[in-house]
């Protein structure tokens, strides 16, 4: 069951969830309520339909949640709705990871397939971590931009 509360201490709002698709417990932060509770609506509807009897396919078509959404999309979404309030050097930085992905698993490439996509004999992320370490990048550099990455992609998705 999705639950939503404000965290002791902080001035931000929690959502958890067990996802009915999943069935592993989840959990978000965020800075402000309205935002909180866009998600919250979101599990509980699924938890309603899921109990209903529907099929992850027909929980997104219903919800509107778009499978299909290739890297490029993802990262312009973030563009438009983000870098309007991120400075100058944060938007650089999120273009350097869109050209990263981009270089690794090519735009066009659906976010649901990179968890299966095999290139090289290498599987899902480690096909992105194989390209920077060609490229030279250090340890901390690629989990920096694995950490911004999942940021972008968990924003897109929730």
């Amino acid at each position: 069951m999705a639950t939503l509360s404000k965290e002791k201490g902080y001035n931000r709002w929690l959502v958890q969830w067990v996802n009915p698709l999943t069935k592993k417990q989840q959990k978000k932060r965020f800075k402000n309520k309205p935002e909180a509770e866009a998600v919250y609506k979101i599990w509980v509807k699924t938890e309603a339909l899921v109990s209903s009897g529907f099929d992850s396919g027909q929980v997104n078509q219903i919800l509107g949640v778009n499978t299909n959404m290739t890297i490029k999309d993802v990262f312009e979404w973030h563009y438009e709705n983000y870098s309007k309030r991120s400075s100058k050097k944060t938007d650089t930085h999120y273009k350097l990871i869109f050209k990263a992905f981009k270089d690794a698993y090519g735009e066009k490439t659906p976010v649901s397939a990179i968890n299966t996509l095999t290139i090289n004999k290498q599987t899902g992320i480690n096909i992105f971590i194989a390209d920077q370490e060609k490229k030279g990048n250090s340890q901390t550099t690629i989990n920096n931009y694995l950490s911004r990455g999942k940021t972008v992609f968990d924003r897109a998705v929730t």
